[in-house]
């Protein structure tokens, strides 16, 4: 997710919590902090999701992305040791942890 569209969705979800709570205009302070806190979020969530390959190792036979030093992603089967994490890996992440939750009745 590019840094343009976290803060789009930043301005929405602010503009969305004071349509929705009323707050009185001139709160331009607020409404910054706000902003700033769901763009740290958003960015802690998304680099949360990837492990150093030199310093982790996946658990055997879960589905990871991996991507190599070269800037290239593949999807991998882990061997769940570090024989199987190979070189050329920079980072990895298990898919499971790169699909959003769907919750019924969610956003």
């Amino acid at each position: 997710m590019r840094q343009e569209i976290i803060s789009d969705k930043a301005q929405d979800y602010v503009s969305r919590l004071y349509a929705e709570n009323e707050y009185p205009c001139g709160l331009c302070d607020i409404e910054s902090d706000v902003m700033e806190a769901f763009i740290d979020g958003a960015q802690w969530r998304i680099d949360s999701v990837w492990h150093d390959a030199r310093k982790e190792v996946p658990e055997k036979c879960k589905p990871i992305l991996t991507e190599r030093k070269s800037g290239i992603f593949s999807v991998n089967i882990s061997g769940g040791n570090m024989e199987s994490c190979p070189l050329s890996w920079a980072r990895w992440a298990y898919i499971s942890d790169l699909i959003p939750d769907r919750k019924e009745g969610g956003r």
